[in-house]
């Protein structure tokens, strides 16, 4: 056998092993139903900040001062879908300023919403609840699943899912600031 066709011969093996080690590599299905907590590795191509180039990808935000003594709901509309954050009374120490930056993402091979609130680390005395319309995701959905992000492991791990009430809304009680999602 010459030179050139044992070259050959190596080349292809490589490329053939290279092969079947990408189809063994993508084939890991990462499953978003909860058995118990557990974490997912954030998408190589989800920035930290919520958007990637993933067509998925349309950032909104919304600000309001809220109230210690009263407390307050900010709206959170994405492309007509109504989300709603409502802080209890006397559930912060003080007036406050907040933010909620709102993407739509995929989370392992699942689409998700994501929202970061601000300010970052507050943590509340009775917990606020995210309300969230489902049929952004999926308007079949009979419940929905909630993420936090954890930016020291840099994965996802799964917080509780909420049945969807008779108006196609999921409750989520939310006690201190972080990055969320939402998965059907």
């Amino acid at each position: 056998m010459s030179k050139w066709l044992k070259g050959l011969s190596i080349v292809s093996s490589f490329a053939v092993l290279a092969a079947i080690l990408i189809i063994a590599g993508c084939s890991q299905n990462l499953s978003l139903e909860p058995n118990s907590p557990q974490t997912l590795s954030l998408n190589k191509d989800l920035a930290l900040s919520g958007s990637s180039s993933d067509p998925l990808s349309s950032t909104v935000s919304a600000e309001k001062d809220i109230s210690a003594d009263l407390g307050g709901t900010i709206v959170i509309d994405r492309d007509g879908y109504r989300h709603e954050f409502t802080v209890q009374a006397l559930s912060i120490s003080g007036d406050t300023h907040f933010t909620v930056v709102s993407s739509k993402d995929r989370i392992g091979l699942k689409e998700a919403v994501v929202f970061e609130f601000g300010p970052d680390g507050l943590v509340f005395s009775t917990p606020a609840d995210l309300i969230f319309e489902i049929a952004e995701l999926n308007a079949k959905a009979s419940s929905a699943k909630l993420y936090y992000y954890d930016p020291g492991t840099g994965k996802w791990v799964y917080q509780g899912s909420s049945l969807i009430d008779g108006s196609g809304k999921a409750v989520f009680p939310i006690s201190h600031f972080s990055k969320y999602a939402i998965s059907d």
